[in-house]
């Protein structure tokens, strides 16, 4: 009170003081621009200046106060929307943990249109349609979420691709997934979700091209067992085109075929056997005798293939005294091999060599007896005349194939 009492006094004080000096001498004041002219006294300028001044200062205060609501204002909304967004996110995920399919999906969307971060809220609230059965739904929601996902997108067409294969669409996940690759070539997820598709879809080629990157990313038996039914699958489909305008043209794509074949699957059991097998059945078997042996020569000793060296046996050869050769070769490294005997006393029949195909099978039956040394030699002494021979290895063979069978009661013998 006391203070209000003195800036009254001193406010009065100061108007008297300058009524006197307006009084003394009120001065004089010109401001000329162009043809205007203003005349004042120097002291109605200075009284307008100095009420122009605390007309500009109020009308800042005024100012800054209106902004200082307007921000308050901003604020009590924000939290007041993140208080909804975030009630609106844990109702949701407590539906979608109770497995309330609808309400879940219904909840989770509203919140997503108030969080600031909703891209996982719009996956989660997807998810939640697509249990419900709203598989449309669900697909436009991952879509509306890729367009704001910006450097998430990728997680956002995974998941969309995933959800086309779950319900029977491999072809427009195969679209969503190759158009991925195309900026982003190593995406993992990607890469194995692609492989699923094109083995669904037996696109064999398309899934070759991509077997190099997911060698990195699998497991090694995982990958050998993908590469193999690839692989194998491709140069079936290969071989079975249609159109093709000769048997040469034929033959030439399945070479071609299996010269982008990894080297680690060209000694490959089932790789290299179905090539031979296409190659035999479309008649071209010298090129099935050069591939055999090759991918014989080429294996490491630690994966002699038995099935390679029992193709090897079986291949009627144009030139089978060629092929008794090569086959003698390997003996000379594997004299004991009872698969390479097998084979060399098959492909001395070829050539009508008797003695020498008995005692190949012979020393087969010695190593390791099994049907088929057996049959052979069955066959092969029965057309010599040695039936005590044929018997006794027919025998063999019956017991052989006998081993094989469960152990079952049967009745007493009759005498």
């Amino acid at each position: 009170m006391k203070r209000a009492l003195l800036w009254v006094l001193a406010a009065l004080l100061l108007g008297t003081v300058a009524g006197q000096l307006v009084l003394d001498d009120p001065g004089y004041l010109m401001v000329t621009w162009h043809e205007y002219v203003l005349e004042t006294s120097l002291w109605v300028a200075v009284a307008g200046t100095a009420i122009l001044f605390l007309a500009l200062m109020l009308a800042m205060g005024l100012l800054n106060t209106l902004i200082d609501a307007a921000e308050t204002l901003r604020r009590w909304r924000a939290e007041r929307r993140a208080r909804q967004a975030r009630a609106l996110t844990e109702q949701g995920l407590a539906q979608y943990a109770e497995a309330d399919w609808r309400k879940a999906a219904s909840t989770l969307l509203k919140a997503a249109e108030l969080v600031d971060a909703p891209l996982l809220v719009r996956l989660t609230g997807a998810r939640a349609a697509e249990e419900e059965g709203r598989i449309d739904l669900a697909e436009q929601v991952l879509r509306e979420a890729r367009a704001e996902a910006g450097e998430a997108a990728p997680l956002v067409d995974v998941r969309l691709a995933a959800l086309k294969m779950r319900h029977g669409d491999a072809a427009g996940a195969r679209l969503v997934l190759e158009r991925l690759r195309e900026k982003f070539p190593r995406h993992p997820r990607a890469l194995t979700l692609l492989a699923e598709v094109y083995t669904q879809l037996q696109a064999w080629q398309a899934l070759t091209t991509i077997l190099p990157a997911l060698q990195k990313l699998m497991k090694p038996a995982r990958w050998e067992t993908l590469a193999r039914s690839a692989w194998t699958a491709h140069l079936a489909a290969v071989a079975g085109e249609a159109g093709y305008p000769s048997r040469k043209a034929r033959i030439d794509a399945l070479q071609s075929a299996w010269k982008h074949v990894p080297g680690e699957l060209r000694s490959d059991d089932s790789v290299a056997g179905t090539y031979i097998d296409l190659l035999v059945k479309h008649e071209a078997i010298s090129e099935a005798q050069s591939a055999l042996e090759r991918a014989i020569n080429d294996a490491p000793d630690a994966n002699w293939s038995d099935a390679l060296v029992a193709r090897y046996g079986r291949l009627d050869a144009e030139k089978p005294e060629t092929q008794l050769a090569t086959v003698e070769k390997w003996l000379a490294m594997r004299p004991t091999h009872p698969g390479l005997l097998l084979a060399a006393g098959r492909i001395s029949l070829r050539n009508r060599l008797w003695g020498k195909a008995r005692d190949y099978l012979e020393a087969s039956a010695a190593r390791q007896a099994t049907p088929e040394n057996c049959a052979e030699l069955v066959r092969l002494y029965s057309r010599l005349g040695e039936s005590g021979k044929a018997e006794q290895y027919l025998r063999k063979q019956a017991e052989l194939i006998g081993a094989e069978l469960p152990k079952l009661p049967l009745p007493t013998a009759r005498m």
